[in-house]
């Protein structure tokens, strides 16, 4: 089960890849420094059936009140969950960090059009 929230302008693949991969703060190494580290989930076997929990609610802390987001979450009709799959966690890691550096790039280049 995929427990994912609804932010806005998100894809589908995005939100599960959010939902898999989790930042852990003030991890205690083995020499006790504390670092964050990303901790990461991967599938062994596909499940029959996917079932999503969509979290619509956040709590505005400024506000001291609870939103609904109202916001569509897309869903393919067909959906490819093999960069969640274990046997392709080394070529995921390669395209995600690609992925990273030309999203750096697209918002440099935004800032300098601003």
């Amino acid at each position: 089960m995929l427990n994912v929230s609804t932010p806005e302008k998100r894809d589908f693949y995005e939100i599960w890849e959010e939902a898999y991969r989790q930042q852990v703060e003030n991890y205690t190494t083995k020499n006790g420094d504390n670092v964050t580290v990303t901790k990461n989930e991967w599938i062994d076997k596909m499940p029959s059936i996917l079932t999503m929990q969509l979290n619509r609610l956040s709590y505005d802390l400024k506000t001291s009140k609870a939103e609904k987001s109202l916001h569509k979450l897309p869903i393919c009709k067909v959906i490819y969950p093999d960069r969640f799959s274990f046997k392709n966690r080394d070529v995921v890691n390669q395209v995600r960090k690609f992925v990273e550096s030309k999203r750096a790039n697209i918002s440099i280049l935004e800032h300098c059009l601003k």
